[in-house]
């Protein structure tokens, strides 16, 4: 099971990858940002104004989401967990990882608690 949810896994962060890459060849941006940079403390506003000042279309901000690197990998863990039959599995390391800071050494250790 393990070596199928790191498939699946991996198969969610090339989606991810891919997307982001037709994303900025297609607009100059990413379609993801930083849940705790300064683009993510904008307001719709303020974002739109800071994509304008890039060259790129202010229209875009509705289409970008914030995350992190722990962020795209719990959802691709998330749905390679999901997709094997891991639900049960994964809704207690997500619980873990979330109660200790959702942090990458946290998800770490809850991955290396579960072999």
């Amino acid at each position: 099971m393990a070596l199928q949810i790191a498939h699946d896994a991996g198969a969610c962060a090339q989606a991810d990858l891919d997307h982001h890459r037709e994303f900025f060849k297609a607009n100059g941006v990413s379609p993801f940002y930083g849940d705790q940079s300064k683009f993510s403390k904008m307001s719709t506003a303020q974002r739109r104004s800071k994509l304008k000042s890039l060259g790129a279309d202010p229209d875009l901000a509705s289409q970008m989401q914030p995350t992190s690197c722990v962020g795209l990998t719990m959802k691709c863990l998330g749905q390679g967990f999901e997709s094997n039959g891991g639900a049960d599995l994964w809704a207690r390391l997500k619980t873990y990882v979330n109660a200790n800071g959702v942090d990458g050494t946290v998800l770490q250790d809850g991955l290396q608690t579960l072999g």
